[in-house]
């Protein structure tokens, strides 16, 4: 559970983030396994993870997105690339001993709640079973 307290505390995913230039996803990802084209945006996928391109080819979204029980990392970004899928408690609990203040909101729809880790600005969400599934961190600035 370490990687995804990491990544809900900086927003980074080891030393990738937003803002970074796609190539550097590349690099410490590996190739995607998959990709989907918008107007100005690209999504690329990696395992559980995702990352949004934006039309200055810098990174503007990671996300991680549990498949089920587990959270599937590309092989070279952390020692596991397979590790379970943490609960809401634990997850939750984990920040605060590390320091993290944590506050619910609902950034996308009124009545659902997602929970922000205020010094990374990663939203978290759950599953109605407690679980993770999805961990984001986003840059909205219209200048990426």
């Amino acid at each position: 559970m370490k990687e995804i307290v990491d990544f809900a505390g900086t927003g980074a995913l080891r030393d990738l983030e937003v803002g970074d230039p796609v190539a550097k996803a590349f690099h410490v990802l590996g190739a995607p396994d998959g990709e989907t084209d918008g107007p100005d945006e690209k999504i690329y996928a990696f395992e559980c993870i995702q990352i949004l391109k934006s039309r200055s080819d810098v990174i503007s979204y990671i996300s991680i997105e549990p498949d089920g029980d587990h959270i599937n990392f590309p092989p070279g970004l952390y020692d596991s690339t397979r590790i379970p899928t943490p609960r809401r408690s634990h997850l939750l609990q984990a920040l605060r001993d590390r320091g993290e203040e944590i506050l619910e909101t609902q950034p996308y729809v009124w009545d659902e709640t997602w929970w922000q880790v205020v010094g990374s600005g990663v939203l978290l969400h759950f599953d109605e079973d407690g679980f993770l599934d999805g961990a984001v961190k986003e840059d909205k600035s219209p200048s990426i």
